[in-house]
């Protein structure tokens, strides 16, 4: 069975690198190599500066005071890789893109932006120089990092010099904190500070404007900077003790402090009453720590006081409506104290109209003689903005499979809880999420002489269909398949197959030719495996690790120390396949990603079948 689960490794971590359309810079796209034939590369971009973007015109200023304090975390999760923690553009990423990465902390660079296009730029992304748009945080996130990233470029005498410089000569006229007075406007307005770059206020401070006198003969230009500098700061956070933070922010936060919002992804849904929001963490995985409390009004919720422990993974849940969401996870860490963790709710829907699978990769294993083990991976979501769930809390979703399979079985013994075998298949019972797929993992047996005739109805329609098996396997054809070649995963050569979306009611019929290649894999596990990081940093962001907590929680308890063997090989792939969605969804920087990668090679090659 070697063969199929390292097949398996390998296609979930393709599922990773297949677009570029949300908030991190991916590897080379393996899903897309799979799902179509290799295109030419295009030729490089040229380098493009944020200087040189204008600023969409329909974008506005925002609703709320931006935050230095949650974009210190945004920034350091999913811009620091490429920009660097001082926003120099020499992040550990950065080596590896044939762009100049603009140096958001160069004060000669940052001082002509206005925030308004940097905050086009975050929206809508420069593709051609590999910056994609944060499509998966809100407004007001993006304003939060857009304030952090320009404060990156403020002198470092800017908090204090800048707050005793703005006393002598402005507040009089502006008032304590920009506010506004009786002779001179108000300061720190939203719409003021989307506008105004450094320069423009620099040149303000230097020559005056109206009543305002000129300035330029009192301070040195060094003030004036300084003074600009503490000005813009006024309208980016309503945190009085983050106002002008230099490039520091981050060692200044409060440490062991998890924050963020929980919102309704439903359009034109209110945020219901009475929300309780729990911050949760495991360690090796097991469950750890659990706190809860209410969210208040509009949503916000802060949890102070928590233990930075190396390896432990936080993460924060709410329940709505009988379905659990959760947040992507994180470590709290001496360098970055803090972790903004948002949490988005669904309205429910009981129709199931709106369920389509993403994707479905078929694998066909022949290292059994006399049968081919056939393993699915399906990612099925939900299209639009409500979660799909039955009136009882839990679905019914069958999922029919080939006439004579035996042997039916899923590769995580928690995740088993969440189906029931029928005589056609198995019934899917989790709800279905618009804005994480649910990873359904199952294999079967089928008996193989010298052909098979697969045929495998379909009850939802299917975007994409991916079939992989040896280069030396029976050859497989039918109607709409593909031969793609051979395809070189991880030092594995596979033959690569593809087949067009197929609607709901159509079904996978294929026919696999040829000599069984008897029962041993001749292919070496260690030339197979990429290893694919912390099980438990995977899990905070998926449904596998929502459904190893509660369980874990209520056999075990919160800080048991009840022995636990470890994750199955099972739970590794459904991990590595949560992993990987959540690095497509923008949830995980590459950084991260890789180094997780990286820290899972050793427990996958640890686990023998049997220990399972």
């Amino acid at each position: 069975m070697k063969l199929k689960w390292n097949l398996l490794f390998l296609i979930t971590l393709s599922i990773a690198g297949c677009s570029l359309a949300e908030d991190i810079t991916p590897p080379p796209a393996l899903a897309t190599a799979q799902a179509a034939p290799m295109q030419q590369d295009a030729a490089p971009s040229q380098p493009e500066s944020v200087a040189e973007s204008e600023a969409p015109t329909e974008l506005t200023p925002p609703e709320t005071a931006p935050s230095l304090f949650n974009g210190a975390s945004i920034y350091m999760d999913s811009c620091e890789p490429c920009h660097g923690a001082q926003g120099m553009g020499d992040g550990s990423m950065s080596g590896n893109l044939d762009v100049v990465i603009p140096a958001l902390g160069d004060l000669a660079f940052a001082r002509e932006k206005k925030p308004l296009e940097w905050y086009g730029v975050v929206t809508e992304g420069r593709m051609q120089n590999f910056m994609p748009p944060f499509s998966s945080l809100s407004d007001g996130q993006r304003w939060d990092v857009v304030a952090y990233a320009l404060s990156l470029s403020y002198p470092p005498a800017t908090r204090q010099s800048g707050e005793d410089l703005y006393a002598a000569f402005c507040s009089a006229c502006h008032g304590e904190l920009g506010v506004g007075g009786e002779n001179g406007p108000a300061l720190d307005t939203r719409a003021g500070y989307a506008e105004r770059s450094l320069a423009a206020m620099i040149e303000v401070i230097q020559n005056g404007v109206g009543e305002m006198p000129a300035l330029g003969e009192s301070l040195s230009e060094e003030e004036q900077v300084v003074l600009a500098a503490y000005v813009q700061s006024l309208a980016t956070t309503e945190h009085g003790d983050m106002v002008g933070q230099p490039v520091d922010t981050v060692s200044a936060l409060p440490a062991g402090t998890i924050r963020g919002s929980v919102v309704n992804g439903t359009s034109n849904a209110p945020l219901p009453d009475s929300l309780e929001v729990s911050v949760v963490a495991l360690e090796d995985n097991l469950p750890v720590f659990e706190q809860s409390q209410p969210v208040d009004e509009n949503g916000n919720f802060v949890f102070g006081g928590l233990e930075m422990v190396p390896g432990r993974i936080y993460g924060a849940l709410v329940e709505y409506q009988g379905v659990v969401y959760y947040s992507v996870g994180g470590h709290l860490l001496d360098e970055v104290p803090s972790l903004e963790l948002p949490l988005t709710i669904y309205e429910t829907t009981a129709d199931e109209s709106s369920l389509i699978v993403d994707r479905l990769h078929f694998i066909f294993d022949f290292s059994i003689e006399g049968l081919v083990e056939v393993s699915e991976l399906w990612l099925i979501s939900a299209e639009g903005d409500r979660t799909v769930v039955q009136a009882d809390g839990l679905n019914a979703i069958p999922i029919t499979l080939p006439e004579g399979f035996t042997n039916l079985r899923f590769d995580d013994s928690v995740a088993a809880e969440l189906f029931t075998l029928t005589d056609q298949g198995f019934l899917i019972h989790e709800p279905i999420r618009p804005d994480v797929p649910l990873e359904v993992v199952v294999t079967f047996s089928l008996p193989y002489a010298r052909s098979l005739s697969f045929n495998q109805p379909l009850g939802l329609p299917v975007e994409a269909v991916v079939l992989l098996a040896e280069n030396d396997a029976p050859v497989i054809s039918g109607v709409g398949v593909e031969d793609l070649g051979e395809l070189d995963m991880g030092g594995m050569i596979l033959r690569n197959y593809a087949m067009d979306s197929l609607e709901a009611g159509e079904q996978v019929a294929l026919t696999l030719r040829g000599a069984h290649p008897l029962a041993q894999s001749n292919v070496s596990s260690s030339n197979l495996i990429i290893g694919l990081g912390v099980l438990g940093a995977v899990l905070v962001g998926t449904g596998v690790f929502l459904r190893n907590w509660r369980r874990r929680a209520e056999t075990q308890g919160v800080g048991s120390n009840i022995s636990d063997p470890g994750p199955s090989r099972g739970d590794l792939l459904i991990a590595i396949a949560a992993l990987d969605d959540a690095y497509e969804a923008g949830e995980l920087d590459q950084q991260s990603y890789e180094q997780r990668r990286a820290g899972l090679k050793a427990q996958i090659l640890e686990r023998k079948p049997d220990d399972d």
